[in-house]
């Protein structure tokens, strides 16, 4: 019998490994707890906007991970960092303090590294106030 629905996404996070983060001080971790995603279009929108961040730390990370309950979703390349303001994001809203970024969907090769693993254990903070990781200090 094949599994659908939350069953199946269960499944699938269950057997999911932790991907080898291939290059130091290159990752950027953004979960999307609570966020219903229906397409790429939607996961790059909820992964790029509005972060209260360190942007000289995040400037520094190679790829942004798109996280929703503990599996990497996707992985972004980033192509710059800009105050989360309508000048910079027509359409949505400015929220002083933060940061979203423009970029692309990281190349196949990236993809196949990253995406449907498992973040590990080091990386997941429940409650944390500020849901950001970065794999590099």
């Amino acid at each position: 019998m094949k599994e659908k629905g939350p069953r199946k996404d269960l499944f699938a996070r269950m057997l999911a490994s932790h991907p080898q983060f291939l290059e130091k001080n290159t990752v950027y971790i953004v979960p999307l707890t609570g966020k219903v995603l229906i397409n790429e279009m939607d996961l790059y929108q909820a992964t790029r906007f509005a972060w209260r961040l360190d942007i000289k730390r995040a400037q520094r990370a190679k790829y942004v991970l798109a996280v929703s309950q503990g599996i990497i979703r996707q992985v972004f390349i980033v192509e710059r960092w800009l105050e989360a303001n309508e000048n910079n994001f027509p359409g949505l809203p400015e929220i002083p303090g933060r940061y979203g970024f423009v970029g692309q969907k990281a190349p196949e090769s990236i993809q196949i590294v990253f995406v449907n693993k498992r973040i590990p254990q080091k990386y997941r903070s429940r409650g944390a106030s500020n849901p950001i990781k970065y794999t590099f200090k």
